[in-house]
């Protein structure tokens, strides 16, 4: 990726991870009882956000003509302003200063006075950590030229496409629950003769169990990210794939994540309905939805990439022998990592409650990695020193910033015999001390990484430490860790740099294992259950 890209787009990605973690862990709707500043902006600040992300998506799309004329003086500018390293930990001190007001704004129920000035601190040291990152990462003149290629014009018809977007978004949930609705009672029917539904309410089900269909669950966020997913992806791969017939994909992904969510409303009332309330609005209720994303996402690779009417590879046009190499080598990489996420959705789908079924995901990881086991030569499995202090190190910052509050074993694991528990604690230490490392390292910094530095990524060296393909692939990863995405995403950069030091990835996983073993050490010993 150029120069004149990777920095911008290293900016947006970053600004864009901290809100989206600032709005997962504090709800700005709770202050709209706050007084008159504080209620103003836990009114506004959620569509001031959506606002300004369309009104950027529409800016950067329209003003895309004048943006390419300038790429030439863009990456002269770039080209002579490094990197500011220190301003890029002044943002970090001013980032990591935001999290004790926001939790005391937030969390602690302080009055309205206090509200207020917590508030105008928030909002100036968001602002100033904004300034910092943008001023470490791109240079004023950059700034200046962009300014001028946009105009104030792009910014106002951006504006009104914003608004426009923001209307339709809003507006579409309904017709799309609406068709859902009338979709799932026919499904229904075959099995449930005698269907209960109030189309005023969008509720359906029995007389057993009914259940109603909410905005979230009327299949159009799943549409939102599988168009997402599915354009970025022929995006960023455009140079493989064939058009304009390539742009069939997203549309037909959309449909099937559609009507897969449709089939997952269906199943979900029949599990309540034959006597399983518990396992319908527990596990498969959060974690159908994502098996289908998964699928469709796995699918429009799998199809996109075979495909001769989409793939230039697949149609013989150009190193159609190389490319079904590389997809081997793909799965290599990859399956061990997706055994254990297809196996932990399907066993919580099934749960309704504890995942007793933890041991199929150390199985399904270590049958994929024994299968590939050829594949896996150039690895490098040794390591060193350097990494298990490097996964200490990890461990001891993953313990410092956690700031929740300690939890017990599980009721369900403490209340089990011995024999079982103990059998379950055995396979979840093996999982997290052998299996999870080997394939999350294989997948993240042994492919993702590498694959986003060159799409002949096994050519790529194991010494290679490319600013966005680490950035991209260790916020990836945090991603992967939910609420403790800021320790998930410094853990994995320490590892792409262990890996990128030693020239081997056995040193990242010794790292990550280090990680994991001194918190399965803290787990089991001092009591701290909410790691696991």
């Amino acid at each position: 990726m150029t120069s004149v890209v990777a920095r911008p787009l290293a900016l947006a990605l970053l600004l864009a991870a901290e809100l989206c973690a600032a709005s997962v862990a504090f709800d700005t709707g709770a202050l709209r009882d706050g007084g008159s500043f504080v209620g103003v902006v836990g009114r506004f600040a959620q569509p001031g956000l959506r606002l300004l992300f369309a009104m950027a998506v529409a800016v950067g799309f329209f003003g895309y003509p004048k943006w390419k004329t300038l790429a030439p003086v863009f990456r002269r500018e770039l080209e002579a302003a490094p990197i500011r390293w220190r301003w890029l930990a002044v943002h970090g001190v001013l980032g990591a200063a935001t999290i004790p007001v926001s939790t005391r704004l937030f969390w602690a129920h302080p009055g309205k006075e206090e509200m207020m000035w917590l508030l105008s601190a928030l909002l100036v040291l968001a602002l100033l950590a904004a300034i910092a990152a943008v001023h470490a990462l791109l240079p004023i003149g950059l700034l200046a030229a962009a300014g001028r290629a946009v105009g104030a014009g792009w910014f106002a018809g951006g504006a009104a496409l914003a608004v426009l977007i923001g209307s339709m978004a809003h507006a579409l949930w309904a017709p799309s629950a609406s068709v859902a609705f009338y979709v799932v009672r026919e499904m229904l029917r075959p099995f449930m003769p005698q269907v209960k539904s109030s189309l005023a309410d969008l509720g359906i089900g029995s007389d057993a169990f009914y259940v109603r269909i909410a905005p979230s669950c009327s299949g159009y966020e799943g549409v939102a990210m599988v168009l997402l997913f599915s354009g970025g992806w022929i995006w960023y791969f455009r140079k493989e794939y064939r058009f304009p017939t390539a742009l069939i994909l997203p549309p037909l992904a959309a449909l099937t994540m559609w009507l897969l969510n449709c089939v997952r409303l269906t199943t979900l009332v029949l599990i309540g309905h034959w006597g399983y309330p518990d396992v319908a609005m527990g596990g498969f209720h959060s974690q159908a939805g994502w098996i289908a994303f998964v699928l469709v996402a796995m699918g429009l690779c799998v199809l996109s990439t075979r495909s001769p009417l989409f793939s230039l590879a697949a149609a013989g046009g150009r190193g159609a022998n190389h490319a079904i190499a590389e997809r081997n080598l793909v799965a290599a990489y990859l399956m061990p990592f997706l055994a254990i996420l297809g196996v932990s959705m399907l066993t919580k789908a099934i749960s309704g409650g504890f995942d007793w079924l933890y041991p199929l995901r150390v199985l399904a990881a270590a049958a994929a990695l024994w299968y590939f086991r050829k594949d896996y030569c150039g690895v490098g499995w040794r390591f060193g020193p350097v990494s298990l202090a490097a996964g200490a190190a990890i461990f001891a910052l993953w313990v410092a910033l956690d700031a929740g509050a300690v939890s017990g074993m599980h009721p369900a694991l403490a209340a089990a015999p011995a024999a079982p528990r103990a059998l379950w604690l055995l396979f979840r230490t093996i999982g997290a001390v052998v299996t999870v490392p080997v394939a999350e390292e294989l997948a993240f910094r042994g492919f993702l990484m590498r694959r986003l530095a060159k799409a002949d990524f096994e050519s790529v060296s194991w010494r290679n430490f490319a600013l966005l393909p680490v950035f991209v692939s260790s916020l990836a990863f945090g991603a992967m860790h939910g609420g403790r995405w800021i320790e998930g995403s410094a853990a994995g950069a320490v590892y792409a740099w262990v890996m990128a030091r030693t020239g081997r990835l056995g040193d990242a996983i010794a790292a990550h294992a280090t990680t994991n073993a001194l918190l399965a050490a803290w787990v089991l010993a001092g009591g701290q259950w909410q790691y696991w």
